[in-house]
């Protein structure tokens, strides 16, 4: 048993110690992200408070498109909008780029709302692929190694933070921070009991994290739950499902005043009248169809996002998806992403994501210097293996 205990000691010290400069990046990057949301809302509706001319309407969803297409951008993908009249309406080309713009003049916000998106949308990349891009495979791959050597390092640490001879004292140690303590023997300290209050939400980061890292995690996901491919479902009888506007000619008076993207935006809000955001994807004039997805969220909770398919040329919903709708699988693998920002949770949750990044954080920096003492002196009495 003794030494059982010596190797995954070993083990858990010289794979740390290899892979803790990237543990570390990854837990530094997720305590910044951790509040983005807010801390971008408010910036947003500060610029475009700003930038808000005194007598005007805001401009149309297919004004803002048509000055988008007409500055040579790319072939934008999303069109979001949001309830709050402060808020941005954000242009998305694909998972790379988002520009906000301000919703009655259609012009990009610049200033300190943009340099605070540019510098998240760096600090995204670093933690998703050290910087080289989402695309990057050498990145990706670093990142994904780094999450599961993390997992065998809060295993083998769970397993090494009980002690050999059980008493009040050796728990206490082990469970509380105790003061007056310093140098190895308060490294030690707060390296147990930092690791154990943690390790609940450190398991779901890390395991959240192998499951956006590795597509065989999704597909192993996908076996166990017996779950088959996503597909988009309607209401089940293969019939239409009509909007709050009534039958397939929607409301004649909204569409005497709206086209486009305005009106299915309106069909969306009449659908579901709770609504906070309303992401539109951006189909060509030869699309049958149109994609609304209808979030009566803040942000970040996927089961109150409900995805509608509208006909161009009727503007009747012609099938509905919501979050119920999928397999247990493809529920699971949407959450994944949610659980691994807090945000499923909201601020309780970010706040429990930040306390797991702290103390990464601080699993490593004792860490390191618990091994650097242990090699090179200067080590106190308490020390267990």
């Amino acid at each position: 048993m003794q030494f059982f205990r010596k190797t995954i000691f070993w083990l858990h010290l010289g794979i740390g110690g290899a892979a803790g400069l990237v543990i570390l990046l990854l837990a530094v990057t997720g305590l910044i992200l951790a509040f983005q949301r807010q801390i971008l809302s408010r910036a947003d509706a500060s610029a475009v408070l700003d930038g808000r001319p005194h007598a005007s309407a805001p401009l149309t969803l297919d004004s803002v498109l048509a000055q988008v297409v007409q500055k040579g951008q790319n072939n934008p993908t999303d069109l979001v909008l949001h309830r709050s009249e402060n808020a941005p309406v954000e242009v998305r080309f694909g998972r790379e780029r988002t520009v906000y713009l301000n919703p009655w003049t259609g012009a990009p916000i610049y200033g300190f709302s943009t340099s605070l998106h540019r510098f998240f949308a760096w600090i995204v990349r670093l933690h998703r692929s050290l910087g080289l891009g989402l695309q990057s495979l050498w990145g990706r791959g670093i990142i994904g190694a780094a999450n599961l050597i993390f997992l065998f390092l809060l295993l083998s640490g769970l397993y090494l933070w009980f002690p050999r001879i059980i008493n009040l004292d050796a728990f206490k140690s082990r469970l509380l921070l105790l003061r007056n303590l310093k140098g190895n023997a308060r490294d030690w300290n707060w390296h147990h009991v930092f690791g154990i209050w943690a390790t609940l939400p450190l398991g779901f980061i890390i395991l959240t994290g192998v499951l956006i890292s590795y597509p065989w995690a999704t597909n192993l996901l996908y076996q166990v739950t017996n779950s088959p491919l996503p597909a988009i479902v309607g209401n089940g009888d293969g019939r239409p499902v009509q909007s709050n506007l009534g039958s397939i000619g929607a409301d004649r008076q909204v569409a005497r005043v709206l086209n486009g993207y305005d009106l299915w935006a309106e069909i969306a809000k009449r659908q579901i009248p709770e609504w906070k955001s309303i992401t539109l994807s951006i189909s060509h004039a030869r699309d049958k169809t149109v994609d609304v997805a209808v979030d009566t969220s803040v942000g970040g909770q996927p089961e109150k996002v409900t995805s509608l398919v509208i006909d161009r040329s009727s503007n009747a919903i012609v099938a509905t998806r919501r979050f119920s709708d999928n397999s247990l699988g493809r529920r699971l693998r949407t959450w994944a992403v949610y659980v691994h920002t807090g945000s499923e949770l909201g601020l309780i949750g970010q706040i429990i994501i930040a306390f797991g990044a702290l103390s990464a954080i601080l699993l490593v920096w004792t860490g390191y210097a618990l091994s650097r003492r242990r090699f090179f002196g200067d080590r106190n009495p308490i020390r267990q293996v």
